[in-house]
């Protein structure tokens, strides 16, 4: 009976570290809420960098804002990026963006001899904003690290609820 417990709970530690953290968010409760307004959502994240290859994404902030987002273009060009999925309750895909992953950023610097080049920063810690049309579509948020010639990973789930 002990194996069998502890075969059950690697498998849900597993499965937990597979999926990335989950969160959930109520728009009704966030500040400038507004019932019969359009709203624009803010979200402000975090990432951390952990042991080995694992990093950790939390919200770090969430609020509205009264208006209409214009299209945006997402100009994400690292090598290296977070893409943020949108879903609905059927698990269809409402929205996509993409952001360079703060973690992994490339500045450009002035080498000894005059030229510029780019160069890798070494962070923990970064952060990454977020800012989208609020939509009763959209159940949740799925943010995924991209890299090139790798799976996507899942990072961090944000549940929705209006």
């Amino acid at each position: 009976m002990k194996s069998l417990s502890r075969i059950l709970l690697f498998f849900l530690i597993l499965t937990a570290w597979r999926c990335g953290a989950s969160r959930s968010v109520n728009l009704h409760e966030l500040p400038n809420y507004q019932t019969q307004a359009p709203q624009i959502v803010f979200l402000d994240l975090k990432v951390k960098k952990g042991a080995g290859d694992t990093e950790t994404v939390t919200l770090d902030n969430a609020i509205l804002g009264k208006g209409e987002i214009r299209r945006q273009l997402t100009m994400a060009t690292s090598a290296v990026q977070i893409r943020t999925v949108a879903v609905d309750s059927a698990g269809r895909t409402v929205e996509t963006w993409h952001v360079d992953h703060p973690l992994h950023r490339e500045v450009e610097v002035a080498s000894p001899g005059g030229q510029m080049e780019r160069r890798k920063l070494a962070v923990d810690e970064g952060v990454f904003s977020l800012r989208f049309q609020a939509d009763p579509r959209i159940q949740k948020l799925v943010f995924y690290r991209v890299e090139a010639g790798k799976k996507p990973k899942v990072l961090y789930t944000l549940r929705l609820k209006p």
